[in-house]
């Protein structure tokens, strides 16, 4: 063998390391009856799975990781990967597979027929005349991601997103669905809603994007599920048909777990509605009769239990040793308090008669108070006591009052608005209330601020008490 042609075979077997070990499917288009069907023409069962991170010491678990700039703008178009939450997350778990839809004969019920399209009616000698038709080959294509979003209560936040692709013409316009299950160790995470996404062609092949509802078939252990209709039509036309599918789910796993999207196809001719239940994954999901589940392979999700280390540093009003007064001036602080060290920065905020940190922006020549704090480690939980000073602060409708965490881009996000009426921050200090916030990204800097518009007269209002601060910074 020559010296070029080795060379050939090391540069070929560098490749596959280099793209993540993935293999290609080629899959051909071809017209049959009128039906625009996509069939097989190779092997459909490989799957192309990597392991997207920023981080290059991040340890990918034995998956191929890829890291360079040129790749990531490259991966993030082809596979839809949200960029902006991608540099948000801690990793981004990618999987994409052609699931096979099988041929297979319907038979029409008594007095019914099919035409040669596939459409069914009251049998009639002219049109309506076939009693079987045979439902094409084709497939549907799965892209699964998990953003590794952060932490929540001890476990890892995963947003999983899946987008299921539907490269095959279903003759019979039904309800489908779009269920996703996750495994044992994981539960579903309520801090934000999970949301479907029915991606139509309509009249005039305008494309658009409309809403699904999600459902909780099984309540919320096991999983999410989607259903929508495939495609509306008069007596003369086709008003839509749906292309995709998406559907965002949020889950907390505490250990390793799985995701599984499974995507059901329902012919039932006499009941064009779903009706199904499932558990968690490795128990089959019911869907009745007449219908057809074409499930992906389950993405496995690492889990960091035992790994996850909890730090918690549990602050009261009188550990700052902040000066009983409001100085109109910034202040800066350092402090160690139980092996936490980390610094503040305030302005017009004390610790006022032995009772709480008090922040003042109501004063002539004043108009802004504000407590900064400066962490080591990412904090992932704030609980905080909140109570207005009394019920005569002088706060108008201008005045605002934040708390705030400083996000990786260096913008402040806002946790909680402490003015808007729906918080219901009472107004009678010796009863606060306690309010539990969370910083799934983690963040190293946090802040309570307010403002007023028009500040003025000699006495200190719009005063906001501050008592017992809880910080919870997990790591692994």
């Amino acid at each position: 063998m020559g010296e070029i042609e080795i060379k050939r075979i090391i540069v070929f077997i560098l490749s596959l390391f280099l793209f993540n070990g993935m293999f290609f499917t080629k899959i051909y288009a071809e017209e049959k009856d009128n039906l625009d069907v996509v069939v097989y023409e190779e092997n459909s069962d490989d799957i192309i799975k990597f392991v997207w991170t920023k981080d290059s010491s991040y340890n990918t678990f034995g998956i191929s990781r890829i890291n360079s700039e040129s790749d990531s703008q490259n991966l993030f178009l082809e596979y839809g990967i949200n960029e902006e939450e991608a540099f948000k997350s801690n990793s981004v778990h990618v999987q994409r597979e052609n699931v096979h839809y099988d041929q297979f004969e319907q038979i029409a019920p008594e007095g019914m027929g099919f035409d040669l399209e596939g459409n069914l009616a009251t049998y009639s000698e002219d049109l309506f005349n076939q009693e079987t038709f045979v439902h094409p080959r084709g497939y549907v294509t799965f892209t699964t991601k998990a953003y590794d979003l952060g932490y929540f209560d001890g476990g890892v936040v995963y947003h999983i997103e899946v987008e299921v692709e539907l490269n095959k013409k279903f003759v019979q316009q039904m309800e489908d669905a779009l269920v996703i299950q996750h495994g044992d160790n994981a539960s579903v995470y309520d801090g934000i809603k999970p949301k479907g996404i029915a991606v139509r062609k309509y009249l005039g092949s305008q494309m658009r994007e409309d809403e699904i509802i999600p459902d909780f078939a099984n309540g919320f252990a096991y999983g999410v599920d989607f259903k929508f209709s495939l495609s509306k039509k008069t007596v003369s036309q086709n008003i839509y048909e749906t292309k995709k599918v998406i559907g965002h789910h949020y889950i907390t796993a505490s250990d390793t777990t799985a995701v599984l999207p499974t995507y059901i196809h329902n012919f039932n001719i006499i009941k064009p509605s779903l009706s199904i239940s499932y558990k968690s994954i490795g128990v089959g999901i019911s869907s009745g009769a007449n219908t057809e589940k074409m499930a992906a392979t389950p993405m496995t999700l690492r889990g960091y239990k035992n790994f996850i280390k909890t730090e918690i540093l549990d602050l009261s009003p009188n550990e700052y040793n902040f000066q009983p007064q409001y100085f109109f001036y910034q202040i800066e602080q350092t402090h160690n308090i139980r092996n936490w060290n980390f610094s503040t920065k305030r302005l017009r905020t004390g610790y006022i008669e032995e009772q709480y940190v008090n922040l003042s922006p109501n004063r002539k020549g004043a108009g802004e108070a504000y407590i900064e704090f400066y962490f080591n480690q990412e904090i992932h939980e704030v609980d905080i006591e909140l109570a207005f000073w009394s019920s005569f602060e002088k706060i108008s409708s201008t005045d605002s009052a934040y708390i705030q965490y400083r996000d990786k881009n260096g913008n402040w996000i806002q946790l909680l608005d402490i003015m808007d009426e729906k918080n219901v921050v009472p107004t009678d200090r010796q009863n606060p209330k306690r309010f539990e916030l969370i910083i799934l990204e983690g963040s190293k800097q946090i802040r309570i601020i307010t403002n007023t518009a028009d500040p003025k007269g000699d006495k200190n209002k719009g005063r906001i008490s501050v008592g017992d601060i809880r910080f919870v910074s997990y790591s692994r």
